[in-house]
């Protein structure tokens, strides 16, 4: 605790509230009056500890600034000032806004989405290589939750270097024992630390993160990964008893193992690049709107709307009869009292209309949708809408003159991809000429946003490939012209680049082939309307899709738009001759199927994983709204998402 708070401390920080506190001091948010920026200021006062205790704090406390102050990582916190006052000693860091990764683990009340917990455990093991890196080498040796700041873009930060110590080789044993019941390693009660005790503690968080349980309840005596979520694979679970093992030879044996094993663990195929059999070839596409292939019937009935609610009896009833069966299965083999403390969570989201993947999907129609939609506020958000219950939650918060959109679930749904537009002049929309639009991945929750593509100043219209590695994506350089839009294809985890379709013309709107070998998309080459394309990605040529005559097109907004592909073709947006209705290509035989969805525009289509439904944007009175076409039965259904201007969804 402070001795006092003056109101300008050292002639420049106004102190303002409390941000944490721990056993070596508090830490507070203020302002540096003479560069006009927020600041975290941590204060150790040794006013009532006795004289030994007093030199030791002291001690520590600057042994945290020293160390500090030659670091330079993405995930430390900068140090810019460090003094004393009296007995109270001040270190002066950047401020990290967010929450702590132990805060968030309480607010989640049970593990992190897998994607999550493994994205942040790659940070921490970035961060402690580093640290091991250095010469001599920086032992953490306080690894926990409480000491890792979570920002709101979803980097990780180190706030708390109050014990960390320089590794010394031929040293026997710590001077002080400090650390925190169940993330601290054996030898840190009585040995000798070296980096693979941070190992140590690293696997304790990553089992944590995946699993829900607090290691603090069994020091030393972590539960099998596989008995609190059965879903983590053997890989992932081998690495973490590696990293925990009692004896510290028999331990990860660095940072950058760790690493690769993580890595290794959750490895996907990349995709094929430099391989690919040839299947569409340049050809006039045979129009036949009054026949249709077979399978394929005109639209009859009218628009039926789905129930808004489902009766709650029958979601409790079922949870409840889930709940009941898992005690008896898991309680009979002996691991129930584990799953249920990780699972108990997630039954009583079910319940409550939260979680859909806890029924099995045996339908095929997707169970959860994502749109944009303005809110009463003007800004433009992405929602998450369940299918089943009716049910919607907000995923983004944009600011003023900012909008969120055209978000894409990745294969596994664990992961979406969308569009992020600042306006820098009011009275702009749809990426005027001096918008800010970025693609963004968050987590299926709406955490962890990170930017991908950092390096094209224009990017958006993001397509995850089949194996969800790759993203394609509609960008521009800088000093492009207006319009002169690119589709290149980034790499999620790696950032890696490569450009697909690079011609002095706008193209725009990509979509993966089912086999990963091709990608659609639209542009408009030497023609006035808005034209298909399908080019290979292992000698990146294109070919035309469709073909469409310069008289039918009226401005820059007329032609084919949007195609999405699935094993039934390719079901696109035409724009023509004053109407707007969806269309199949089938790449096969050049024939194109019209679909009925009824009297007003359509567009923005979105095949279900099984090619059977088509998610699409409609035409109203009042804007726009959600449909769904069934191939089978010709007919067309509104969804009903409790938002007007729905639009640019996405499905799983």
């Amino acid at each position: 605790m402070m001795t006092q708070v003056d109101p300008l401390l050292a002639g420049r920080y106004r102190m303002g509230r409390l941000l944490g506190s721990g056993g070596f001091g508090a830490v507070y948010l203020a302002t540096d009056e003479r560069l006009h920026r927020a600041v975290a200021i941590k204060v150790c006062s040794t006013q009532r500890l006795p004289p030994h205790e007093a030199a030791e704090a002291a001690q520590l406390f600057q042994s945290e600034a020293l160390t500090l102050a030659r670091l330079r990582h993405p995930g430390l916190t900068a140090i810019w000032d460090y003094f004393s006052e009296g007995t109270d000693w001040y270190l002066v860091m950047e401020y990290v806004p967010g929450e702590t990764l132990r805060d968030l683990l309480r607010r989640t009340g049970g593990p992190l989405p897998q994607a999550e917990a493994i994205d942040y455990a790659r940070q921490l093991c970035s961060v402690l290589g580093y640290l091991h890196r250095q010469q001599p080498p920086v032992v953490f040796r306080d690894l926990k939750p409480a000491n890792v700041m979570v920002t709101p873009n979803g980097q990780l930060k180190l706030i708390d270097f109050g014990i960390a110590r320089l590794f010394s080789p031929g040293k026997l044993a710590d001077t002080s024992q400090f650390g925190t019941p169940g993330y601290a390693p054996p030898e840190q009660y009585g040995g000798q630390t070296e980096p693979r005790s941070d190992m140590y503690s690293l696997g304790v968080v990553l089992h944590q993160m995946l699993t829900g349980h607090n290691p603090s309840t069994t020091p030393f005596a972590l539960p099998p990964i596989s008995a609190l979520n059965p879903t983590v694979t053997g890989a992932l679970e081998t690495l973490v008893a590696d990293a925990t093992a009692y004896n510290i030879a028999d331990r990860v044996a660095s940072a950058e193992d760790f690493c690769a094993r993580l890595d290794a663990a959750t490895a996907r195929p990349a995709p094929q690049l430099t391989h690919v059999v040839p299947r569409i070839n340049t050809y006039t596409p045979t129009v036949s709107p009054n026949n249709p292939p077979t399978g394929r019937q005109p639209w009859a009935p009218a628009p039926q709307r789905i129930p808004s609610r489902p009766k709650p009896a029958n979601g409790v009833g079922r949870a409840a009869t889930l709940i009941l069966l898992l005690i008896i299965l898991f309680g009979s083999l002996g691991a129930g009292g584990w799953l249920l403390t990780a699972q108990l969570p997630n039954l009583r989201d079910f319940m409550q209309g939260g979680v859909v993947a806890a029924i099995p999907n045996t339908s095929g129609l997707p169970t959860l949708t994502l749109f944009s939609a303005v809110d009463q506020d003007g800004r433009e958000n992405i929602y998450q809408l369940n299918l089943r219950n009716g049910q919607s939650r907000q995923l983004t918060h944009m600011a003023p003159n900012s909008r969120a959109s055209q978000p894409a679930f990745s294969p596994d749904g664990s992961q979406i991809a969308y569009t992020r537009e600042t306006r820098q002049q009011e009275g702009i929309t749809n990426t005027g000429q001096d918008d800010i639009s970025e693609v963004w991945v968050m987590d299926r929750n709406g955490r962890n946003g990170r930017r991908v593509l950092p390096s094209y100043p224009l990017a958006r219209s993001a397509a995850w490939s089949p194996d969800g590695q790759w993203l394609a994506i509609e960008a521009a350089e800088a000093g492009r012209a207006w319009r002169d839009h690119d589709i290149v294809l980034v790499n999620v985890r790696s950032g890696e680049v490569q450009p697909l379709a690079t011609t002095p013309s706008w193209e725009g709107g990509p979509a993966w082939s089912p086999d990963g070998t091709r990608i659609a998309f639209h542009a408009r080459r030497n023609s006035r309307c808005m034209e298909l394309f399908a080019a290979e990605l292992a000698t990146r040529e294109a070919t035309r899709l469709t073909d469409l005559a310069d008289d039918t097109c009226s401005g820059t907004s007329s032609g084919d738009f949007w195609p999405d592909w699935s094993a039934q073709g390719l079901v696109f947006g035409r724009k023509q001759g004053g109407t707007e209705q969806l269309v199949i290509l089938d790449t096969e035989t050049g024939e194109y199927t019209p679909l009925s969805t009824g009297a007003e525009p359509a567009g923005h289509p979105r095949w279900s994983a099984d090619g059977q439904h088509v998610l699409f944007e409609q035409g109203t009175g009042q804007g726009t709204a959600l449909a769904r076409y069934a191939i089978a039965t010709s007919t067309t259904t509104m969804i009903d998402t409790g938002l007007p201007g729905s639009h640019l969804a996405d499905w799983q």
